[in-house]
Order: C-alpha cells, then sequence, then structure tokens
C-alpha cells in the first residue's frame, strides 16, 4: 500500500479487501498464523466498531489467529495514542496489545516539544503524537497438529509464544534481548517501509533483524509494508521472501513457511554486551600501561 494511499479514506475499502483477500489464501494453505504489516489497519482498530467487526468476521471465516498492526486509542487517557500490534485468536478475540515501546523521533512524536516545536512546520507530513508503550508483551497463541490412519490417531496442541518489534525497534539489540529473555520463541517485525519507496532502504533496514536473529539464535518473521517480507533464520539466513515477478518491492503477496520455535538462550542473551565493555575496560589498561609504564605498575604495586 504506497505510503500516499494508507490514511486517504478514499482508499479504505480497497485497502481491507486487498489485505482480506491474501489473508484467506494464506488460511486457505494451512496458516498457523498470520501476520499484517505495521499499521496495516486504515483507522483505530479497537475504537472503530466497523472495523473491529469486519475483522472479527475475517478471523472467524478463516479459524486462524491474526496480528494486525493498527494504532491505538487509551481509553482511560484523552488524546493519547499507540503505535500498536494487537493479536486474535481463531474465534476473533483480542488475545493482547503490544504498544510500541521505541518510537521514532522527529516521526511519531516530538522530543523536548517545547523546544523543538517548530519542527512541525517545516514536515512535509504532520508528525504524529504518539505515546511510547511500557511492557514488553509476550502474545500466547496454541497450534495444533493431527494425525490419524487405521492403527493410530494422535493430537498435539503446543503453545507459542513470541513478540513484535514494530517498525525500526529491530535495529535496538538491547530491546530485541529482553523479549527473547521472556522467553519468546520467535520474533515478528512489523514495519511501514513505504516511507523509503523503491530504494536500498528496505534491504538496509532487513539486516537489522538479521543481527537480531543471529544475537538471540531466534527466527525473525519480517511483514513489510511495500517489502522486503521475510523469513530470516536462526542464522540470519533470508530463506523466504515474498516475491511476484522477480522483485520483492511494492508487491502484492504473501508467503508461507515453516520455522523453529527454539528456546535456546546465547550469551548475548543472557549477558548482553558485557564482553565489549570487557573488551574496552582491558583496551584502556593496556593502553595506561603502555603510555605510563611506570607509573601504572607503581599504581598497582
Amino acid at each position: 500500500i504506497p505510503q500516499g494511499k494508507k490514511w486517504d479514506s478514499s482508499f479504505e475499502e480497497e485497502i481491507l479487501k486487498e489485505y482480506e483477500e491474501l489473508t484467506k489464501q494464506a488460511a486457505g494453505l494451512g496458516a498457523d498464523l498470520i501476520v499484517w504489516p505495521e499499521t496495516s489497519v486504515p483507522g483505530f482498530l479497537e475504537s472503530e466498531q466497523y472495523l473491529l467487526n469486519r475483522l472479527k468476521i475475517l478471523i472467524r471465516s478463516i479459524n486462524t489467529p491474526l496480528l494486525v498492526g493498527t494504532p491505538a486509542e487509551d481509553r482511560n487517557l484523552r488524546q493519547t495514542y499507540y503505535n500498536s500490534a494487537i493479536l486474535f485468536d481463531a474465534d476473533g478475540a483480542i488475545i493482547d496489545r503490544y504498544d510500541k515501546i521505541h518510537l521514532v523521533p522527529f516521526g511519531e512524536y516530538i522530543p523536548a516539544k517545547f523546544i523543538f516545536s517548530f519542527v512541525e512546520k517545516f514536515a512535509p507530513l504532520p508528525i504524529s503524537d504518539f505515546t511510547n508503550g511500557r511492557n514488553y508483551t509476550i502474545f500466547r497463541f496454541f497450534i495444533e497438529r493431527n494425525a490419524k490412519d487405521e492403527s493410530f490417531s494422535w493430537r498435539l496442541v503446543k503453545k507459542v509464544r513470541f513478540s513484535t518489534l514494530i517498525c525500526f525497534e529491530d535495529i535496538f539489540p538491547d530491546l530485541t534481548r529482553e523479549f527473547v529473555k521472556r522467553d519468546a520463541m520467535f520474533l515478528i517485525n512489523i514495519t511501514n517501509d513505504a516511507w523509503f519507496k523503491n530504494t536500498n532502504a528496505p534491504y538496509q533496514h532487513a539486516q537489522s533483524s538479521v543481527f537480531r536473529a543471529v544475537e538471540n539464535r531466534v527466527n525473525v518473521v519480517r511483514a513489510a509494508n511495500t517489502g522486503l517480507s521475510c523469513f530470516i533464520d536462526q542464522k540470519g539466513r533470508i530463506v523466504s521472501a515474498v516475491e511476484a515477478g522477480g522483485h520483492n518491492l511494492f508487491v502484492d503477496g504473501f508467503k508461507i513457511h515453516e520455522i523453529v520455535l527454539t528456546k535456546t538462550r546465547t550469551f548475548y542473551t543472557v549477558y548482553g554486551d558485557i564482553f565489549a565493555y570487557l573488551c574496552s575496560l582491558f583496551t584502556i589498561i593496556f593502553l595506561l600501561s603502555v603510555r605510563h609504564p611506570h607509573k601504572f605498575l607503581s599504581r598497582l604495586l
């Protein structure tokens, strides 16, 4: 969905029909979870009853959990808005919501607004006024597997846990590993890269998710409006992507891929940048000993 269409009310029906059709196709091929990109819903999903009802009807018809990106409004605090991801179960009920923790300065909010309020006058589009979330949400849903033949039958129900990184949150290692530390089995990055248009920037953004996958040894699934939408394995390899006509940006489509659910905890996941800090400390000690060896040794003694 090009950026010029996303918030134009005249394109609302076109946008919804596009996502609904792709969702039905994906569900028809047996997807366990379907993911829409950041702010994919053209409105405030929880506040606009028409949008909420329409989505619930869709979910019940496909009987598949759905994760959607949408702006959200705090019903208890007036004029408090979030950039959010909402997970629905297969019956159309809301399981949980994640509100984006790390907002984009001068895009989703104006830092130190009492100083930089003048920036709004020069912005090509209005700057949003979102509030950052506080909770490291772990989404949970169930997948089921059945098998049967003449001699036996079995049914497996597994509880799946994952977390969502919204937009550029995948560039922050500490933020990402906090979700994995809290038992996320894989990560989803929903983003709207339409701002980048048809440039190298969407590919550069995707490289951040590659690093996060390697650092924590988890699969990362990217659902990016206009691309690059792809699957990244624990070794940082892009193993599958949404493509059409040899292109993977500004194309309509979906992709289904099996991923590994892991409980692996790497050294980095547990201890973060402690190794880098130790290297810095030893470097400082070494430089001091080389520059002033006599003073350094006398202090140690």
